[in-house]
């Protein structure tokens, strides 16, 4: 199941009552479920996956994970370019947890 936005303003250290950003927060979890359903070249489903689909994928925690660090990451950093930071891709991110789901169209 997609992230809610108490998970999402958890994952971004925002106040459960802080509801300023839910706009932005819910413009961001969008992309990032675009975003995980374009690298996996599947169709993600919320809950079940429709007989119609035998490709589609359910979102499952890591899927779900995937997106909330994302998520985060727009947060934390809204611009394109970070100056004066050194910047490190993170282990076991986005990518590292959607690559068991990926299927590669023929």
């Amino acid at each position: 199941m997609i992230p809610s936005l108490e998970e999402i303003r958890s994952q971004c250290r925002i106040d459960s009552d802080d509801d300023q950003e839910d706009k932005l927060l819910t413009i961001y979890a969008k992309a990032a479920r675009s975003k995980a359903q374009h690298f996996v070249n599947r169709t993600l489903y919320d809950e079940s996956v429709p007989d119609s689909d035998p490709d589609g994928q359910a979102i499952v925690d890591d899927i779900k994970l995937a997106m909330l660090l994302l998520v985060g990451h727009w947060y934390e950093n809204r611009e394109p370019v970070n100056i004066g930071n050194i910047s490190t891709t993170l282990p076991y991110g986005f990518e590292a947890l959607l690559e068991p789901y990926r299927i590669f169209p023929m």
